[in-house]
């Protein structure tokens, strides 16, 4: 994301060497503008996930427990058949 704002700058910067001091601070001006509205957009996407459905959220989190119960359950049932196999 620096990056990107350092590479915006820059960018901005080089057309506006030769403008007046005038187009230049209202340029930076809009750069500021820009780099506070990304930093508003990632807090609103914080936000947004502290305040979601705590309820979806739970379950959610039990689908994917599930999940991996089911994946290790499996894992062992393969490990169990290879034993079985190789002793019998």
């Amino acid at each position: 994301m620096r990056r990107f704002i350092i590479a915006a700058i820059i960018a901005a910067a080089v057309p506006v060497a030769s403008a007046s001091a005038q187009a230049v601070k209202q340029e930076v001006r809009e750069l500021r503008d820009a780099k506070r509205e990304v930093n508003h957009d990632q807090r609103d996407r914080r936000q947004a996930g502290r305040a979601g459905d705590s309820a979806a959220v739970k379950n959610e989190t039990r689908e994917i427990r599930e999940g991996k119960r089911d994946v290790k359950q499996e894992r062992r049932d393969v490990k169990r058949a290879v034993r079985q196999k190789k002793n019998g």
